[in-house]
């Protein structure tokens, strides 16, 4: 007697098994590439502040040409800019910390 045992292959879960899994992939990748983008986003941070304002005298009227100095407390760095025309400064890109400022004529 001869017998025939036939195979057959079949499905785990014929729904959509590989959709789910091919869902978790993607569900990885984005959060692989979120992470990605805020770790490049917080690694690239600015840990620089500045200083400005406007110089003026005790009648209010405003000092062109001044030399605004700003000095690190820690470092002893010194940063100098000159006023313009309506006695503004700006001293950017400072590196944090604390300063203390003298203005010169």
């Amino acid at each position: 007697m001869k017998v025939t045992i036939g195979t057959r292959l079949k499905r785990n879960n014929p729904s959509g098994a590989g959709r789910s899994a091919m869902r978790e992939h993607r569900s990885y990748g984005f959060a692989i590439l979120a992470f990605v983008i805020f770790a490049s986003a917080f690694s690239s941070a600015s840990i620089t502040g500045s200083i400005s304002g406007v110089v003026t005298d005790k009648s209010g009227a405003v000092i062109s040409g001044a030399s605004v100095v700003a000095i690190d407390t820690l470092t002893g760095v010194k940063t100098t800019v000159k006023t313009d025309a309506k006695g503004f400064y700006n001293l950017p890109t400072l590196a944090i910390g604390s300063y203390t400022s003298r203005l010169a004529r």
